[in-house]
């Protein structure tokens, strides 16, 4: 049995001082080997997930900067009918996860600022009872690129082109819905 972290979400760029979700969907399988189902236990035990940022294509890098995972931080999520829980049905480390079973693990991480630049993020999902194999390519990893500003970003030319963009961006949409408020006011008075 294989274990497999896939669907990796999180935002592509975090800023210093905020808090930010971040979840993947860790589920088993034989990848359509279903004849051989018998030979392999019905579950994974003490299944874990760790979540880390690591640069360049080091993506099992042991020194990677740890961001959380079990056995503390994880809440799972499990699904019935493709409906997920709305509340945690495990923290931390989760006890089993059988056979063609998909969980969501989420962690809420909050960058310090020592992060910033361009990073891979990365989950990687073990658990007991799973095929050596499944080990030695990066079956159990699931990554993606994410930017993280630094502190003081808004001060920088670019971050205050972000901020007051966005806030010339409102204002123009408020005053247009005011001036198409008012014509229809003029009109039908």
């Amino acid at each position: 049995m294989f274990l497999s972290p896939r669907n990796l979400t999180a935002p592509s760029i975090m800023a210093y001082g905020g808090t930010y979700e971040v979840s993947v969907l860790v589920g088993t399988g034989l990848f359509g080997c279903a004849a051989v189902r018998a030979a392999w236990p019905p579950a994974l035990h003490n299944v874990s997930v760790r979540f880390y940022l690591t640069n360049g294509s080091a993506l099992t890098n042991p020194a990677a900067t740890s961001l959380g995972g079990s056995p503390v931080d994880v809440a799972w999520y499990g699904s019935v009918g493709g409906v997920l829980n709305r509340s945690a049905n495990a923290i931390g480390v989760l006890p089993s996860l059988h056979f063609n079973q998909s969980e969501l693990a989420v962690i809420h991480f909050s960058p310090s600022g020592n992060e910033s630049g361009s990073w891979n993020l990365c989950a990687n999902a073990t658990g007991t009872q799973t095929s050596s194999t499944a080990y030695n390519a990066s079956a159990n990893i699931a990554c993606g690129a994410v930017t993280i500003l630094p502190p003081g970003w808004w001060t920088t030319p670019l971050g205050q082109g972000v901020v007051f963009g966005s806030g010339a961006g409102v204002a123009l949409f408020a005053g247009a819905i005011l001036l198409r408020v008012e014509r229809r006011r003029r009109r039908s008075g």
